[in-house]
């Protein structure tokens, strides 16, 4: 089984400000939808968006497939009742039908093998009218850099057709990225690398490389909270729209099941 703790944010690493508003982002989003409801975060990693969203969640319950990380999220919220942690595969999950209200999945649908397994078994966990938040990057932004252990990553048009056939779906841009103005030297850097496979394949060494072009970066805290980073706001996708698909690095799908 792969070690994802080399690509997984964990406490204690030091991150820039964007990095900590694309984790405020998505983590703000679910906690719109998770007040007074059962949450199972998939591919929670050291879970520090747990707590966040326990501040308003009835039931919170964490799971990922890598031990470490699991270990992690554990010793973080010891003693903490309405907190959950369990390794888990999100192919085979391991709770009774309708089960949730609410099922996250967070910069992790790239990872797993079995795409279809996933979506059929995180629409079982629901209960009726439940609803499924997944947040990935968008692997036509012209910045893209995969993961080393990724899979498959999915474009705008078939994320939403994953769960269109059946339910409701809306998907949202955040995070635009032009390759011009203040930022252009280091955004022409970034794709220069991307495109010479010379951007770092650990989130230790691309911390190294973040504070060469960003200067003092901020150490990631055990539970996210308000005020840690920016909260972007987040677009209708409209496909139709060429820059959207090039210059928006985040994708947001948010699924209605009704079920």
């Amino acid at each position: 089984m792969k070690n994802y703790t080399n690509v997984t944010e964990i406490p204690g690493q030091r991150a820039t400000n964007d990095q900590l508003s694309t984790m405020m982002t998505r983590y703000h989003l679910a906690k719109k939808y998770a007040k007074n409801k059962d949450v199972l975060e998939i591919a929670c990693g050291s879970g520090t968006g747990l707590g966040y969203i326990g501040e308003v969640a009835t039931s919170v319950v964490g799971g990922d497939i890598d031990e470490s990380l699991v270990n992690i999220a554990t010793a973080n919220y010891s003693g903490d009742n309405k907190i959950h942690i369990q390794q888990l595969d999100a192919q085979h999950l391991p709770f009774a039908d309708n089960s949730f209200d609410l099922v996250i999945l967070f910069e992790a649908l790239y990872y797993i093998p079995d795409v279809a397994q996933f979506i059929s078994e995180s629409r079982r966990v629901l209960r009726p009218n439940g609803k499924i938040i997944i947040a990935t990057v968008n692997n036509e932004w012209h910045g893209f850099n995969p993961s080393p252990f990724s899979k498959k990553y999915y474009t705008a048009e078939e994320l939403l057709a994953m769960y269109n056939q059946e339910f409701q779906s809306k998907l949202y841009l955040g995070f635009e990225d032009l390759p011009k103005g203040s930022n252009f030297l280091i955004s022409f850097v970034r794709r220069s690398a991307v495109a010479l496979g010379l951007i770092p394949k650990t989130m230790k060494g691309k911390e190294l490389l973040k504070r060469f072009f960003y200067g003092k970066l901020t150490p990631i805290p055990n539970v996210i909270y308000d005020g840690l980073g920016k909260v972007e706001k987040l677009i209708p996708f409209d496909p139709n729209n060429e820059l959207h698909k090039k210059n928006y690095k985040q994708l947001y799908l948010i699924v209605d099941t009704e079920k």
